[in-house]
């Protein structure tokens, strides 16, 4: 596991956060990851801190957080199986120092007891499924990627406040508009890079993510995972630029490593 470089400060910043009650906020991670903390509750969404051995994927952002550190987390949520939304070294650090529950599809699902997890607290989500912790509720719902046909999105929503909602890898479709048929969302954090070196396209570019944000009406749209590889990196401005371009009612913010964001 890489060390972090950040020490101890970003949990503690965390886990002392004194969240009012309605709020939920977020700090990113890096790539896909993040933590959603609420007055009573505390969920973490893809969090990884490894760094592949590979020569094509390499890790560029730093780890801001070492898991072994954590003490107080409710639920991990993988979205789809992937190394860096489903990372053994990773969830084995959550296991062993929180009373967390590990919730995904049966891809991350099955990925969790090969890692060994305890089987007490792997839960296998479809979509459509929801769990309730304290003061919030987060509810899996249908959002494939180019590989996994059951990975999830989350939406994460907060009793008396709002609701927010992580696209994993997602596609665009017409996923986005369902979910907004049912459920007001406020904020979104979806993933966007580049394509790979062999031309592959596996994440949703600038228009995309513009058109997903809008599709799912929300008033804050966050990019994510585009500081992850060095092989698909893009300027997360594209999206700004999408979005000035398109006149789109929402505001962009692109996020620092480990600020926190207050919806």
């Amino acid at each position: 596991m890489p060390l972090s470089q950040w020490g101890r400060i970003l949990v503690d910043e965390m886990e002392a956060a004194a969240v009012p009650p309605g709020g939920l906020w977020v700090w990113p991670l890096g790539g896909a990851s993040l933590a959603v903390k609420s007055a009573r509750s505390t969920v973490y969404i893809d969090p990884y801190t490894g760094s592949p051995s590979s020569g094509v994927w390499i890790r560029m952002v730093a780890v801001p957080f070492d898991p072994r550190d954590l003490r107080v987390v409710d639920a991990v949520l993988s979205t789809h199986d992937h190394d860096d939304h489903c990372h053994g070294e990773t969830l084995r650090a959550f296991a062993d120092n929180t009373g967390a529950l590990f919730i995904g599809p049966a891809s991350s699902a099955a990925k969790m007891r090969s890692f060994g997890l305890p089987e007490t607290r792997i839960v296998r989500v479809r979509h459509g499924d929801s769990f309730r912790f304290s003061d919030i509720t987060v509810e899996a719902v249908e959002i494939p990627d180019h590989s996994d046909p059951t990975s999830v999105g989350w939406l994460v929503s907060v009793d008396d406040g709002p609701t927010l909602f992580d696209g994993g890898d997602g596609m665009y479709g017409d996923y986005f508009k369902k979910v907004a048929e049912t459920h007001r969302v406020s904020a979104a954090t979806l993933s966007i890079a580049g394509l790979t070196g062999d031309g592959r396209k596996i994440y949703m570019d600038a228009r995309e993510l513009v058109a997903a944000a809008e599709d799912l009406g929300v008033d804050l749209l966050i990019p994510k995972h585009w500081d992850l590889w060095r092989n698909v990196w893009l300027d997360p401005w594209e999206v700004v630029i999408a979005a000035q371009v398109a006149r789109a009612p929402f505001r962009v913010h692109i996020p620092r490593l480990g600020e926190v964001i207050k919806l």
